[in-house]
Formats: structure tokens, sequence, C-alpha cells
């Protein structure tokens, strides 16, 4: 009734960091990608928001004029999200050069 020639996956692959795109492809996991995910979703909610609140509070304390002490914090936060989302699209981009280059030599 067991068959012999279906073996179980080996729990003994070596784990790499998540946030490394320099790893090798063949070494990425299923669950790296939710981890990446998580990070830049977790990044994404709380320094825009820490930032908002940094900015407001300097040119609170430095007695900016109330326009800049409404938009100069909103622009902050805008600027960082933006920065956010291009890092993660670089990071994608570059995971993707290299799995696409990896299969073409691998092809060869």
């Amino acid at each position: 009734m067991a068959d012999t020639d279906h073996q179980m996956p080996s729990l003994k692959k070596p784990i790499r960091p998540f946030f490394n795109p320099s790893s090798p492809p063949d070494e990425e996991h299923s669950n790296d990608a939710l981890l990446t995910l998580a990070m830049f979703s977790f990044v994404m909610f709380t320094l825009p928001i820490g930032i908002f609140y940094f900015v407001r509070d300097y040119l609170i304390t430095n007695q900016y004029d109330e326009i800049y002490t409404i938009v100069g914090p909103v622009l902050a936060a805008m600027i960082t999200v933006n920065i956010i989302i291009v890092i993660y699209v670089y990071r994608a981009y570059q995971i993707e050069k290299r799995e696409s280059n990896g299969g073409k030599q691998k092809t060869q």
C-alpha cells in the first residue's frame, strides 16, 4: 500500500533571510514573499504616520506659519509612501531579473 517512490520534502533546507535579494533563487521559500509583503505593509503603515507627526511637531516647535504646519507633514508623509513603493518595486524587479537570468543560464 505504501508508495516507496514518493518521498516527503526535506525539512533540512537552508533558510535564508527574507530580505536578501542576493540569495540564489532556488533557495527562495514560498513564505518568503509573504514575509516581505508583511514587512513592507508594516513599514507602509507605520513610517508615514511617524514622519507626519515628527515633521508636524518640528514645525510647530519652531513656530512656522499655520499653512506650513498643515501642508508640510502631509507632503512628507506622501513622499515617504512613494519612497517605500519605489523600494518595493525595485526589489521585485531585481528578484525577477535575477530569476530570469538564472533560468536563461540553466537552459544554455
